[in-house]
């Protein structure tokens, strides 16, 4: 089916629907723009023929979705106990349960690997939901408890399992450190022990849900668990920042490159990658193929370049994106930009940004590969630089470093660390960014400083206040990407 005929055949039945680029909108006002006006849904895919089809959720369009993400979600739907048989359509990671509007809130982990979209939401319609919708109220306010952990775990139940536990222990309140105890002790039921960092893995892949009650004591972990809680402060070996690009770029950590259209992030980055000596795994759709061809080669990358072929969304597919990692042997991971691959989630609301990035902060520091994040700045030049990053200050808030490339009141574009946890603020200069026969470098450091090129950004027209160098700058020396 096409997709116009789609949206029309929803309209029809009175649903509100409207064009998305991935889970993007396309419209002005996003799901506020929603129409069952059928000239008006003609146009728009006029306009965008390959668009997907936006239901907006709620009383407007009559339809409550439960959103059930992989085998989590459907752990979770199973232990909810039998649910009336309802129409479902088809998602690239599970499936939507739809239900006559019942007062469902829009709302991200209600139970682990499931989301609700009620009032002030919308979905993907993916395809033709298939069976009749039912008519049932659906609450979330008790938690569920699966059945007994068994004394011996077989070998293909083990992640479902500690998921389980996992799952059980989140909505009670538990923290990540008393749920990774609780699954570390439980793992040594299991036939064959799966990997610390697995487990691990799925205690901070549960623990990003929202709890049913407030933050519980740990008397969920085991006293063994418990002895290894301290240890000697001098016993502990100081552990180096070790650098991919210094001071750019960390192991093991997101990074976030920002500034506005067309000063070269995706160059600075493909550049970063000529300098990894190892393979490098990216994702980017703003630009085409030959494009990134074109950088690869003139970056005289080291390593192999592969690229994602689907579009992930985070955190969704973060063990997706693992996978990826791990077979390549990718030590550096570049995402063009970050803010399209969020799906629905505000990045302005700071727990739905945690609940997206830290995810995907857990895959670099379980890999040790970096992952540079690219996000474009909105175009209000009276905020500051900690808060242009479109979509709202929470990524800036949740990563460790944040490079931004802007424009010097001498015109120049400069390379910052607006943001850096690991290097002092008085060795954060900024240095000089050029572009030539499509190779990016960085150089010198600017004559200017963080505070007098972001005061030009903000007020343009203050440029002439400012001549000459300052004591220590334009010194002769290039720095090496």
């Amino acid at each position: 089916m096409k997709k116009l005929d789609l949206a029309l055949a929803q309209a029809a039945l009175g649903r509100h629907v409207f064009p998305c680029n991935g889970k993007t909108p396309l419209t002005s006002h996003g799901f506020k723009d929603a129409t069952i006006d059928v000239q008006v849904i003609k146009n728009w895919w006029e306009l965008h023929p390959d668009a997907n089809v936006a239901m907006a959720t709620g009383k407007v369009s009559g339809i409550d979705v439960l959103d059930v993400d992989g085998a989590i979600g459907e752990q979770s739907l199973r232990s909810m106990g039998p649910l009336p048989e309802t129409a479902q359509v088809k998602t690239p990671r599970g499936r939507h349960l739809w239900f006559k509007a019942c007062g469902l809130p829009t709302k991200v982990g209600v139970m682990p690997g499931l989301d609700t979209r009620g009032d002030g939401g919308y979905v993907i319609v993916w395809e033709k939901p298939v069976g009749v919708i039912a008519d049932v109220t659906l609450r979330f306010e008790k938690p569920v408890f699966a059945e007994p952990i068994p004394s011996t775990i077989p070998l293909h139940e083990r992640n479902s399992t500690l998921a389980s536990l996992a799952g059980s222990m989140r909505r009670r309140g538990a923290s990540v450190d008393a749920i990774e105890a609780a699954l570390i002790a439980e793992n040594k039921k299991c036939v064959e022990m799966l990997p610390i960092r697995e487990v691990q893995g799925i205690a901070r892949s549960i623990s990003r849900y929202t709890p049913a009650v407030e933050e519980i004591p740990a008397e969920w972990a085991s006293a063994e668990a418990w002895d290894k809680d301290t240890e000697d402060l001098y016993a502990v070996e100081d552990q180096k920042i070790e650098w991919a690009i210094e001071p750019y770029l960390p192991r093991g950590e997101l990074t976030i490159l920002e500034g506005g259209g067309g000063l070269g992030k995706s160059t600075l980055s493909m550049a970063w990658a000529g300098k990894n000596p190892g393979n490098t795994l990216m994702w980017a759709r703003e630009d085409r193929r030959s494009v990134l061809q074109e950088r690869a080669a003139l970056s005289g990358a080291k390593g192999r370049i592969f690229y994602l072929k689907f579009d992930p969304v985070f955190p969704e597919d973060c063990a997706r994106l693992r996978h990826s990692i791990e077979k390549h042997q990718a030590s550096l991971v570049i995402v063009d930009p970050i803010t399209s691959r969020l799906g629905t989630r505000s990045l302005k609301d700071p727990q739905e940004a945690r609940q997206a990035f830290e995810p995907l902060m857990a895959v670099a520091h379980d890999t040790n590969a970096t992952i540079i994040a690219i996000r474009h700045w909105n175009k209000n030049i009276e905020l500051p630089f900690d808060k242009r990053g479109q979509g709202g200050t929470a990524p800036f808030d949740v990563a460790r470093v944040v490079n931004a490339l802007v424009k010097s009141p001498s015109g120049d574009i400069v390379l910052i660390s607006i943001k850096n946890n690991y290097v002092a603020v008085q060795d954060r200069l900024p240095r000089q960014f050029s572009i030539r026969d499509g190779v990016a470098s960085v150089g010198m450091v600017s004559e200017f400083s963080e505070e007098e090129i972001e005061a030009h950004v903000r007020e343009p027209s203050k440029v002439s206040k400012w001549g000459g160098k300052r004591e220590g700058s334009g010194r002769s020396f290039k720095y090496s990407l």
